[in-house]
């Protein structure tokens, strides 16, 4: 199931974020959509999954405006990892995962026992079954990140949503969150901040820059260093990877301290 944006304009308090944001993410494919801090990700991520509403233009899961469709099937259609949620009430690690089972329940019903073993299997596979019990607030931010990749995965939609999941998260399971999302054949669309890890796990890329679409396509061809020059504000290296391809070095221009990333070691 594809997810498409098309001509998407959103002012919000009478400022306009988004202007004329058109791509489509194809089904099946993983497409990160990159930009400095500011420049509208999660503001786009929330107008496919309806908290806010675009000004003018359409979003569309499987040919449908996900803001025309009932809100229960959107929710089947569309899984989404935020990087937070309210953690005012009491909820176990395992309840919160066991939210994913919502769209596909009936009334007021209980958990099925094909609910509960979705959750469980899905905690396993994020490895976090030890947290089951544990209460959500009293999490870390890295056990948090697992807990909420989990309900994403419950939801079993075709298509899923992911703001920064890798905030918070371990050098490992960074690897291992986007390993798990991305052989699923699920249309995935992740909002990033590192390069490399979009290099080894997307197949597109597109860029914002103050609001708009910068650039899409296949990474290869839009993360090249004169663009992310240009919309990071970094100056930037193509290295050869010795296990093939290329990773990307990082100077920031104002301070001139440097680090370096790579495929296994972002």
């Amino acid at each position: 199931m594809d997810l498409t944006f098309d001509r998407i304009d959103l002012t919000l308090g009478g400022h306009r974020i988004l202007h004329q944001v058109s791509f489509t993410v194809p089904t099946g494919a993983t497409v990160a959509l990159l930009g400095a801090n500011g420049s509208g990700k999660s503001t786009l991520l929330r107008t496919a999954y309806r908290v806010h509403r675009p000004t003018h233009g359409t979003v569309r899961v499987g040919g449908d405006d996900v803001h025309r469709i009932p809100p229960v099937e959107a929710a089947r259609r569309i899984a989404v990892m935020t990087q937070e949620i309210s953690s005012d009430f009491p909820l176990t690690a395992l309840d919160v995962v066991l939210l994913g089972r919502v769209p596909h329940q009936r009334g007021f019903g209980a958990d099925s026992p094909q609910d509960l073993d979705l959750a469980h299997d899905s905690l396993t596979d994020v490895g976090a079954p030890h947290l089951a019990a544990r209460t959500f607030a009293s999490l870390s931010g890295g056990e948090k990140q697992r807990i909420l990749l989990a309900r994403a995965l419950t939801q079993q939609a075709p298509v899923m949503i992911l703001d920064e999941p890798t905030n918070h998260a371990d050098l490992g399971f960074q690897h291992d969150l986007l390993h798990l999302v991305t052989t699923r054949g699920a249309t995935v669309l992740a909002a990033l901040h590192d390069i490399n890890l979009a290099l080894a796990y997307c197949d597109q890329a597109a860029v914002m820059h103050h609001g708009q679409l910068h650039a899409h396509g296949p990474v290869t061809d839009v993360l090249t260093p004169q663009l992310l020059d240009d919309t990071l504000g970094v100056s930037s290296m193509a290295i050869p990877d010795p296990r093939g391809g290329q990773v990307l070095s990082f100077r920031r221009r104002t301070t001139h301290l440097s680090t370096t990333t790579t495929k296994d070691n972002p």
